[in-house]
């Protein structure tokens, strides 16, 4: 999305302008609030911008990744255009040093993604700002339902031990289909509990369970195919 490349040059050169003797040009939290009549959902940038709205759709970006920086620290940033570098899912936990490359195509990062890399990076709440500055109304009305399913996603993750989420579970929430999430993430926990009593059982007869019951799981979730 366009605010997105828009803000993250500007704070960025923002940031390292003091290094080569230069000042910012201008206040950008400052600019964009003298401009309310050039204000609108950063996500829905138009077109054809009167100059006002451009004036603020550059100002109010460049405020809202300063922000960011400010609230989460500077690494977060980093480790976000990583996980979307290597087309990590926006839900997955945070693993390891760097994350490992998926070796699925990488798109382009958008509004919706940049929200959910940055809570799931940082462990912080973004969505209130999102609310306010760039979500289109569309998409805030969907925030309750993504919370309960974020909320859903975590336990399902806790539940799972090491095995993490279903791909399909995954895949839904990346898309912010949450009803079709929480009824994957539901289908996923009662395969768990099949699961944990199957461990059970091989534990007590000295049987390790077979990477292929890790793998169902990961590729189906509780899906039919992960019955087999």
């Amino acid at each position: 999305d366009r605010w997105i490349g828009e803000g993250l040059a500007s704070s960025m050169a923002a940031a390292i302008a003091p290094e080569v003797g230069l000042e910012r040009p201008y206040d950008p939290s400052a600019t964009a609030t003298e401009l309310p009549a050039g204000a609108f959902p950063l996500a829905s940038w138009p077109a054809a911008p009167t100059p006002e709205q451009e004036r603020y759709g550059y100002a109010a970006s460049w405020a809202l990744f300063d922000e960011i920086a400010a609230t989460a620290g500077p690494d977060v940033m980093a480790r976000v255009l990583q996980r979307v570098a290597a087309a990590v899912d926006p839900s997955a936990p945070v693993l390891g040093a760097a994350p490992t490359p998926t070796g699925r195509p990488v798109v382009p990062l958008t509004t919706r993604g940049l929200l959910d890399h940055l809570e799931t990076v940082s462990g912080g709440d973004f969505a209130g700002r999102f609310a306010a500055l760039v979500l289109t109304p569309e998409d805030v009305a969907l925030l309750p339902r993504r919370g309960e399913a974020r909320l859903a996603h975590a336990g399902l993750v806790e539940a799972a031990a090491g095995w993490e989420a279903p791909e399909p579970v995954d895949m839904a929430l990346a898309a912010w289909e949450f009803d079709t999430a929480l009824d994957r993430i539901a289908a996923a926990r009662t395969w768990l509990e099949g699961r944990d009593a199957l461990l059970a059982t091989m534990e007590e007869v000295g049987l390790a369970a077979p990477d292929r019951l890790r793998d169902s799981y990961r590729q189906h979730g509780g899906g039919p195919e992960a019955q087999v």
